[in-house]
């Protein structure tokens, strides 16, 4: 599908002076410009997004490997608070046998 009308710009260079065969030869010449830098703008676009979408997968690679080492130590934290009510509990018990 053609970016710019060819045929529409060939006969606005005609009816400023431009010889028919050089008007569409300019037109035809304009519309493959104007393709070219679309290509070139698509490629450009697309680059800078795989650039930033690595940035970002990097960004939550390391934010995940963060959180999961801080809920490992957490629940490291937890079992021996559990460890340390448990060993209280059995030392209670065994202080006091006539608690329970």
């Amino acid at each position: 599908m053609p970016l710019t009308n060819t045929l529409q710009n060939a006969r606005k260079l005609e009816a400023l002076g431009m010889p028919a065969e050089q008007a569409r030869g300019v037109s035809e010449v304009v519309e493959e410009a104007v393709a070219a830098v679309q290509l070139d703008l698509k490629d450009f676009i697309r680059s800078e997004l795989e650039k930033h979408t690595a940035r970002i997968d990097a960004k939550i690679e390391a934010m995940r490997a963060e959180m999961h080492k801080a809920i490992q130590e957490q629940t490291q934290r937890y079992i021996f608070i559990l460890i340390g009510l448990l060993s209280l509990a059995v030392t209670v018990i065994k202080l006091f046998p006539n608690l329970q």
